[in-house]
């Protein structure tokens, strides 16, 4: 299962790639309809961040909603880059994604979307699953750089980089009981990107309906690639 402490990140990251940060191109092929089913409630992690997309200087908000299970999370967002909103779901590292607004959809491997940015190869490597659990500097990440400053006890902070890369992520943290949560974030990425969050609330078992993890695609929608 991914880390949703960097998934968000991540996921979020990459659908700005698919809704308008970068120059995507559309295909022919068409998704194929995906029933509705009736809605079962599961025992979920439910996380509300407000976050902040800039590129080329100009700022866009968006309100973005994680839900997490130990197999699938689920994304909802509102007000995204001229999109609208966004519905999406991330397992088994893949990303589907849905843009009611546009009727344009993406399948996509997260590494993939992760391409478009500089030097992407040292996000890819991250172990995302330890990341959820583990603070940054408890494990090995490779040729990322981890500086550490645990001046707030509560809330420590993570300076993550790659050297010759155009990329720096920060994560702070905070804690309840034996874990450590995800509380901002704060990706840049050259020439032109910078994403921020901060979480707004927590529930940690949260019932939440079982159709928010389905990405239902209508009959028509056209794919767009990174």
């Amino acid at each position: 299962m991914p880390s949703l402490a960097v998934a968000a990140v991540a996921v979020l990251a990459a659908v700005c790639l698919l809704g308008g940060c970068g120059r995507p191109r559309t295909g022919s092929e068409q998704a194929e309809r995906v029933s509705e089913r009736v809605p079962d409630e599961v025992v979920a992690e439910a996380y509300l961040f407000d976050a902040r997309v800039t590129r080329a200087g100009k700022p866009t908000s968006v309100r973005l909603e994680v839900y997490r299970t130990d197999s699938v999370i689920a994304l909802n967002g509102r007000g995204y880059l001229g999109k609208g909103a966004f519905r999406g779901s991330l397992e088994h590292d893949t990303l589907v994604v849905y843009f009611p607004t546009t009727d344009e959809y993406a399948i996509e491997p997260v590494a993939e979307l992760f391409a478009s940015l500089a030097c992407s190869v040292g996000l890819q490597e991250f172990p995302l699953a330890k990341l959820f659990v583990h603070t940054p500097d408890s494990i090995d990440l490779g040729a990322v750089a981890v500086v550490a400053d645990y001046r707030n006890t509560d809330r420590p902070e993570f300076a993550l980089s790659r050297d010759g890369c155009g990329w720096s992520l920060r994560l702070q943290y905070d804690r309840r009981g034996e874990r450590w949560w995800l509380r901002e974030f704060h990706l840049e990425s050259e020439p032109d990107f910078e994403l921020r969050g901060q979480r707004r609330t927590l529930r940690e078992q949260a019932r939440v309906p079982l159709s928010r993890f389905r990405v239902a695609i209508p009959e028509g929608a056209v794919r767009v690639f990174p």
